[in-house]
């Protein structure tokens, strides 16, 4: 795929068309793979994809990591991170860089386009360098790439053309829980904030909220714990009885319990059920991962209006910028 110049003007558009020409070998061409004979599992709120899809062939083919960065300074430990869960899952890694091009001022300072074309080809030729460094040994150059354009539209067209199943964040900046779960919700794919290596052996907590007729988290939990011998801990919170409530908090722990029972006998493997009582969903999340000292945390996020974002806290936001470990973000239907 080549890079996108949309925002160049028409002498930088050129210049960057003839460094492509040159710098080929360095720049990672991704061809798209056939889109039958997959084996996957995707949970989603993207129009396009459903609430939960499941997608059977007779034959397997590998799953695909996709590991994004803007060029932050910690994303190398990010990629060393991605590459240990890729072999992990036994699972292709794809590595994608976005750099933002120069934002344009002709409408205040005029005929100054060519400053910012040349700013922006200096970012998108130092994150070829950077790209190619941090890649080499652990990513083939035919799966590495960089693009040039808007971070959420270039990760979207990237995941599609690839069909990729699962995407990476490194940490980058201390308030991303907004960004990873847009992201999530945007593409329709599962979204790892990674802060530490997910190793075997090592505790998953999967939080539900227990609504709808499936539950997407739980199951993307048992696929984990199942690929990497990890115990799996499925959370349900009951918040305290409020003075409008009629069933006291005992009775609803009950009923809780025994969906949460129902709906974890019918994964693929043993997980355990735990429903807490706090006030803060977060907290009782945040508490019982460290309790556990999970590898991972998973959560689900939804499609909302704009309003109820504006009003309401996304306990998926607040989980990926709170948790002191990794954190994955799963969307859903409404």
């Amino acid at each position: 795929m080549a890079p996108r110049h949309d925002s160049l003007g028409a002498g930088g558009a050129r210049a960057a068309s003839a460094l492509q020409q040159m710098g080929r070998n360095a720049i990672g061409s991704v061809a798209a793979p056939s889109n039958a004979h997959r084996v996957a599992l995707r949970t989603s709120a993207h129009p396009h994809h459903g609430a939960l899809e499941r997608s059977l062939s007779t034959t397997t083919v590998q799953t695909r990591i996709l590991f994004v960065t803007a060029g932050v300074s910690r994303s190398r430990e990010g990629l060393v991170r991605t590459s240990i869960l890729a072999r992990a899952l036994e699972a292709e890694l794809h590595v994608l860089s976005v750099v933002p091009s120069a934002h344009r001022m002709d409408s205040i300072v005029r005929n100054t386009h060519f400053v910012y074309d040349g700013v922006s080809l200096q970012r998108y030729l130092e994150a070829c360098r950077q790209l190619q460094a941090w890649c080499q040994d652990l990513v083939p150059p035919e799966c590495w790439q960089v693009r040039m354009g808007n971070f959420f539209e270039e990760v979207e067209i990237h995941t599609q053309t690839l069909h990729i199943d699962l995407v990476v964040l490194a940490p980058g900046n201390p308030h991303a829980g907004e960004r990873v779960t847009s992201l999530a919700r945007t593409t329709g794919l599962p979204v790892l904030f990674s802060r530490a290596t997910i190793a075997a052996n090592r505790t998953v907590v999967a939080a539900t909220d227990l609504l709808g007729p499936h539950y997407p988290v739980l199951d993307r939990a048992a696929d984990f714990g199942l690929r990497l011998g990890a115990r799996v801990v499925a959370l349900h919170n009951v918040a305290p009885r409020t003075r409008l409530e009629s069933n006291p908090a005992q009775y609803r722990t009950g009923v809780r319990r025994e969906q949460l029972t129902r709906a974890t006998s019918q994964l693929s493997i043993a997980v355990t059920s735990v429903v807490a009582r706090e006030a803060d969903p977060v907290e009782a999340i945040l508490r019982q991962a460290v309790g556990e000292d999970a590898g991972v945390i998973l959560v689900g996020t939804r499609r909302h209006s704009w309003m109820h974002r504006l009003i309401t806290d996304s306990v998926s936001a607040r989980v990926v910028d709170e948790a002191q470990r990794s954190v994955l973000v799963i969307p859903f239907g409404d």
